[in-house]
């Protein structure tokens, strides 16, 4: 797939997110499955030479739920993003 496919795919990815937030349907990316695919290739009977990149879970949240109120630790943005000056 090379750097450009994952970046595509990436890019994909945020506009699926963006079009299910828009429509109520609450969406994560789980990377950790393209990762650990041997149990989805068994269960739906994926051939291995076929390549997971990421995997999404989706539903309708439910707002009341205390477990939807977590929110992580974020870093910095200056850990990952270099300002260039001219």
């Amino acid at each position: 797939m090379g750097a450009y496919g994952a970046v595509d795919c990436g890019l994909y990815l945020s506009n699926v997110l963006l079009a299910a937030e828009a429509l109520g349907i609450g969406m994560i990316a789980q990377a950790a499955l393209a990762q650990h695919c041997g149990v989805i290739r068994e269960m739906f009977d994926i051939p291995d030479d076929t390549v997971f990149v990421f995997g999404a879970s989706f539903g309708f949240p439910d707002k009341t739920d205390p477990v939807n109120s977590f929110r992580s630790r974020r870093s910095p943005m200056t850990d990952s993003v270099f300002w260039a000056d001219e």
